[in-house]
């Protein structure tokens, strides 16, 4: 079997790596750690658990550093993963497989939050007619339990098969072909991924999930700040601009707006029966995102 390397990239959270790291360990995983600002945490927790520690002056986002990790690796598969999931040995060896197999040239796993529930990483190939059905029209959960109707986001696969995208919790991929089409770098965060999809999708790349491997993903979507919602808007304008043009970034512009109005909507709906802590955080966020969204008119041109 061809051997696989790990890239994590951590962001001054110690706590975090120690539910993945032991394993990797006992596992004999050649584990790469970004430690983004050179934490000196993250630094002990890493190097006291074997793996190899780089430190990353700044924060050049999370594509910058996954790039960057992925060129210290000489292994034939490398997974990279946010720190925040929780891996184990047995998935990345199980996804290393699949890779030496040639069954994929891109899998990633279930993922489930820390109460054992399925969160829904499928995600389509960016296009406006998916962006205005999956983003801007229809709720995350599936409105039949079981069904998604050939709606990406609402895909639970139960068995390995073939997918167009998914969110970039744990992705594991050749490192030939990572480092051939890395990660683009120019979102900071969030929507990377997208476009990264997207040119393996035009390049006949085959990605695919495999529910059998599972890891548990802290956070996640139901972590909802000012700063995220509003790089999510901002960047959703930017992959339309970068993966179709300017006339494409035209037309998904005012959907990107109308997406994050229905957002601050639905919360406002919601906040009221909620604690007014909770709903300030939130109803904030989301305008940051309607903000976000109405400047990121600039990224047209």
């Amino acid at each position: 079997m061809d051997s696989v390397s790990v890239v994590i990239v951590a962001y001054h959270r110690p706590d975090s790596l120690l539910r993945t790291l032991p394993s990797l360990q006992r596992g004999g995983i050649d584990t790469v750690v970004m430690n983004v600002d050179d934490d000196r945490e993250v630094r002990t927790v890493a190097e006291h658990h074997g793996a190899r520690v780089v430190p990353v002056l700044g924060n050049p986002g999370y594509a910058a550093a996954v790039n960057l990790g992925v060129a210290q690796t000489a292994t034939a598969n490398v997974v990279f993963a946010n720190d925040d999931a929780a891996l184990t040995g047995d998935v990345v060896l199980g996804l290393g497989r699949i890779l030496a197999a040639r069954e994929a040239d891109v899998v990633v796993p279930a993922v489930h939050d820390d109460c054992g529930r399925v969160v829904g990483t499928v995600a389509p190939v960016l296009t406006l007619w998916r962006f205005a059905l999956e983003w801007l029209l229809l709720p995350d959960k599936p409105l039949l339990a079981g069904h998604s109707f050939g709606v990406q986001k609402w895909r639970r696969p139960s068995r390995p098969e073939p997918i167009q995208a998914a969110a970039a919790v744990v992705v594991a991929c050749r490192t030939d072909l990572l480092r051939s089409c890395p990660l683009p770098e120019t979102y900071f965060m969030y929507w990377e991924e997208s476009e990264w999809f997207h040119t393996l999708r035009r390049h006949g790349r085959k990605v695919s999930i495999d529910p059998e491997l599972r890891i548990a993903h802290i956070g996640g979507r139901l972590d909802v700040r000012a700063q995220k919602d509003a790089l999510l808007a901002r960047n959703a304008v930017r992959c339309f601009r970068r993966t179709g043009g300017r006339t494409r970034a035209l037309i998904g512009w005012p959907l990107v707006v109308l997406w994050r109005v229905r957002l601050l909507a639905v919360d406002s709906v919601r906040g009221l029966a909620g604690p007014r802590s909770s709903r300030r955080q939130r109803i904030g966020a989301r305008t940051a995102g309607l903000r976000s969204a109405v400047m990121a008119v600039t990224e047209i041109r």
